[in-house]
């Protein structure tokens, strides 16, 4: 089973936000890490779309270089998340690029109302 890293663009089948009994195949990305994704037979992802108005809601972003991610159109990260079975996952599209990724890390403590301070990123003395 190969194993999956943080901001790994996958395709795989997700369920619908109001009906989680239909999946789809679309394009996701990994949001679970590294330690997760190798323990665990599942791993956490969030979906991408191509529908840009969709970036103007709350907690969705913008693929910043769509092309280097492995996607194959312009591109928005939501804020839906869904675990899905590794073993399901249909392919993997490519990483996304430095700059998306690091919009990737600010925004998923925001999108569970978590507040990240800079001393919270400091080891105990």
């Amino acid at each position: 089973m190969p194993s999956y890293r943080f901001g790994d663009v996958v395709y795989a089948p997700l369920g619908y936000a109001d009906d989680a009994t239909v999946a789809d195949d679309r394009p996701a990305v990994v949001i679970s890490g590294n330690e997760f994704n190798n323990a665990r037979s599942d791993v956490i992802l969030m979906e991408i779309t191509t529908r840009l108005h969709q970036a103007r809601r709350f907690g969705a972003f913008e693929v910043i270089d769509w092309v280097k991610s492995g996607l194959k159109g312009q591109s928005v990260i939501k804020p839906l998340v869904f675990s899905v079975s590794q073993a399901d996952i249909l392919q993997t599209w490519g990483h996304l690029d430095p700059a998306t990724e690091k919009i990737l890390r600010q925004t998923i403590p925001m999108i569970f109302g978590f507040r990240v301070s800079s001393a919270a990123s400091k080891p105990p003395s």
